[in-house]
């Protein structure tokens, strides 16, 4: 982070970023939260980001605008005391909340993105019973792991004669500057094939929990199994990444990799689940876990529509009248 950045940075937090409800002020209005903020020192050093130090952000789904975790926390810990409830209306991955959880505070989380809103919470979320997403996760496996590595090995003839029965995506248009007109152009017919089969017996679990915590790996299980993934040279096949994240833009490679997406799911869930021992420690084991963030999907402009501007969304210390 240069010295821009972080000027930048403490902006955001001053203004979007992290706009602070107390609990004992909230009523007093936003001159009093400026009053509160007058005789804070700003950050003035620099923050050395450790983004491969924790398993719950970087190392479980791959996300556009992810943060260094402990940047974030070096802005919650000097801005907001515990118990301060953080507010992040651009809420991305959910980086933000989950420092926020934390380090003891409450959130509040909005972004545009239904999917953003979806990771983020499943990100947050705990405690989490951990056994019973190893159990999720083995009937899944009884029920498609063989089928799909099958058609794995098949030739494209082969794996192009087995019809494809499950639910996937149809006429689902890109952006013009894509280079596929719709969603299902992004898989070949063997990804397609072995994907459909795959969230075909995730969406088949019972137990919610964990029936939502397999869509999340499963949608970090899209990321390398479509077109638009392409490997690093002199690296192996599977390293390498989408040009969704990279360019922004659904580039197809010129050379398609169809890695085994029984094999990346299997990856997927083992570091679902490294997060979620870490979130259950740190988060989990605070009373309320993670109840204590709320997620919304919607306009920023709008935050009001779901956070009332005169006591927010959590109760005042004191006030039962107000909870839920």
């Amino acid at each position: 982070m240069t010295a821009l950045d972080s000027v930048t940075a403490q902006r955001l937090c001053h203004t979007a970023l992290l706009r602070v409800w107390r609990g004992d002020c909230a009523s007093e209005g936003m001159d009093a939260m400026s009053a509160m903020y007058a005789d804070i020192p700003p950050i003035t050093k620099y923050i050395v980001p450790q983004k491969q130090a924790t398993k719950r952000n970087y190392g479980s789904h791959q996300y556009f605008t992810k943060r260094a975790w402990n940047v974030i926390q070096g802005y919650i810990e000097r801005f907001t005391k515990p118990g301060d409830v953080v507010c992040d209306p651009f809420g991305g991955s959910g980086v933000t909340i989950t420092e926020a959880l934390v380090l003891g505070r409450k959130g509040i989380y909005l972004d545009i993105s239904r999917w953003a809103t979806f990771l983020a919470e499943q990100i947050a979320l705990a405690p989490v019973d951990i056994t019973n997403i190893n159990t999720a996760f083995t009937k899944i496996e009884r029920a498609c792991a063989k089928k799909i590595h099958a058609w794995q090995k098949m030739s494209r003839e082969d794996v192009e004669s087995v019809p494809l029965t499950r639910w996937y995506p149809q006429g689902k248009p890109l952006p013009k500057n894509a280079d596929a007109a719709l969603v299902e152009d992004l898989f070949t017919y063997r990804q397609m094939l072995c994907l459909s089969e795959l969230y075909h017996h995730v969406q088949k679990l019972k137990d919610q929990v964990s029936r939502e915590l397999l869509r999340y790996a499963f949608s970090a299980t899209l990321y390398k199994c479509n077109r638009t993934f392409i490997s690093a040279q002199g690296r192996a096949e599977s390293r390498g990444g989408s040009s969704i994240f990279s360019i922004f833009r659904y580039k197809v490679a010129k050379r398609v990799i169809e890695l085994d997406p029984w094999d990346i799911f299997a990856r997927s869930v083992r570091k679902l689940i490294a997060a979620k021992r870490e979130t259950n420690l740190l988060i989990g084991e605070r009373p309320g876990g993670s109840s204590n963030a709320q997620f919304f999907t919607g306009y920023a402009q709008r935050l009001t529509d779901h956070v009332p501007p005169d006591r927010g969304p959590f109760p005042k210390r004191g006030d039962a009248n107000l909870a839920g």
